[in-house]
């Protein structure tokens, strides 16, 4: 493996990642002016059904789809055809879940044929994530990052020709998300059926070893969702809605200093799980952690600066207190960096549990702060809570993550020599 090689994966994820959040910032433009408040409300009502039910149906699948691809233990087809029947079968589960939950909404609103099509983006929105996986298992990132950019993209130019174009209203906008997933799933689809031998005959022991670490990954995806986002739950129960639409915002900017950490960690569980040598992968990590985490703490500092302005500027000055609460919560953002890279190796090398000891203690503590804090402090209160967490659930981490791969604290999270002589050849190389 080339030492620019794994630089130029992880700038290939990150501009990936940079198309979908462009393409989904346009969608909800789009659909905010063309539906109207009410047109748009019910648009997120009808989808926020499918997007939860999929991220349960998901089992985790795709990243067990990553570490059983990479470890090899089983023939390639068989872990292709092994998620596809996992696939077939939380496609059902899924649309059936979202089915009861719509009858037992019992709204108006919710005409047979807006529920249709609701409930069929679920198997699409599942194919794509799952092939996504099993193509970063094979370390083929570009396929992979196609599954990421491909569905809002197409999603967004068929919200044009439906809604700006022919006027369909919210049934457009619906019939725009599924057929986005119906076109990437068969390209999915189609390129899964070329590069393995899939069958539909159940090995069992595979399909058992993938559920089992697919509910562990789920069950550790679950409790990250938890703590990301508990204290915005516990906000509007103890403050008002107005507190909690100047965290709101702070959160969602604050959060985008992830985006190269969400990058390095895909790439990093991938090759984790493809590592033939540990010592030598446990090295990557360590210089991969730091310059994200120098990364990220630059452009905190930038933040820091810059949003009093941007704010006021982009939200209106009735958000101007949403600059003090990013500022409040940055150091806990820039702290977390070092869980997602450190739980994105563990992920790839099939350990998820480490994940679920740190996280634990660190969401009860969040809690247990909320309750105390926000009544006095709002959502300064709750931001304190989520730094206090963060960090706690970040040095959790680095003890558990230090036992599971017998690798020292020193050399992971300090600079190194080696650090600066990275930076002076790519230096070197630019200037050739």
């Amino acid at each position: 493996m080339k030492k620019t090689s794994l630089a130029r994966d992880i700038s290939g994820v990150f501009g990936s990642n940079v198309l979908a959040i462009i393409s989904a910032l346009l969608i909800g433009i789009i659909v905010a002016r063309y539906l109207g408040p009410e047109g748009k409300g019910l648009f997120t009502a009808l989808t926020v059904v499918p997007v939860i039910v999929a991220s349960f149906a998901a089992m985790g699948i795709r990243r067990t789809a990553v570490y059983f691809i990479g470890k090899k233990e089983f023939d390639e087809s068989e872990v292709a055809s092994a998620v596809i029947q996992i696939l077939i079968i939380t496609s059902l589960a899924g649309m059936g879940a979202s089915y009861i939950a719509f009858h037992w909404m019992d709204n108006s609103s919710y005409t047979p044929e807006l529920i249709l099509i609701t409930i069929l983006i679920i198997p699409f929105r599942l194919a794509t994530i799952y092939a996504g996986g099993i193509y970063l298992g094979r370390e083929q990132y570009r396929f992979a990052n196609l599954m990421k950019w491909s569905v809002p993209m197409v999603n967004l130019l068929l919200l044009v020709m439906f809604v700006m174009v022919l006027k369909m209203d919210v049934f457009g906008a619906l019939l725009a998300v599924m057929l986005s997933g119906v076109i990437i799933s068969v390209i999915a689809i189609n390129r899964l059926s070329k590069d393995f031998k899939l069958s539909l005959k159940w090995n069992r022991v595979l399909l058992k070893k993938m559920l089992s670490l697919g509910s562990l990954y789920a069950a550790s995806l679950l409790v990250m969702k938890l703590i990301y986002r508990i204290d915005v739950l516990l906000l509007e129960q103890l403050s008002d809605l107005k507190e909690v639409g100047y965290y709101s915002i702070a959160v969602t900017i604050s959060e985008q200093l992830w985006q190269l950490p969400l990058a390095v960690g895909i790439v990093i569980m991938s090759k984790s799980a493809n590592a033939h040598d540990p010592s030598l992968m446990n090295k990557k990590v360590g210089q991969m952690l730091r310059f994200s985490l120098f990364a990220g703490a630059a452009g905190a500092i930038i933040m820091y600066f810059i949003m009093p302005s941007l704010i006021p500027f982009i939200y209106g000055k009735a958000f101007s207190e949403s600059a003090m609460l990013l500022q409040t919560i940055l150091p806990g953002i820039v702290f977390f960096i070092i869980f997602r890279i450190l739980n994105s190796h563990l992920n790839g090398l099939g350990k998820p549990m480490p994940a679920i000891y740190a996280i634990i203690p660190a969401l009860v503590l969040n809690i247990g702060l909320n309750y105390l804090w926000i009544p006095e402090f709002g959502g300064k209160g709750a931001a304190m809570a989520t730094n206090v967490s963060y960090v706690i659930g970040t040095v959790l981490m680095i003890v558990f993550y230090i036992r599971a791969t017998k690798t020292k604290a020193g050399p992971l999270l300090l600079p190194q020599k080696e650090d600066l002589e990275i930076v002076m050849q790519k230096i070197k190389r630019r200037k050739k």
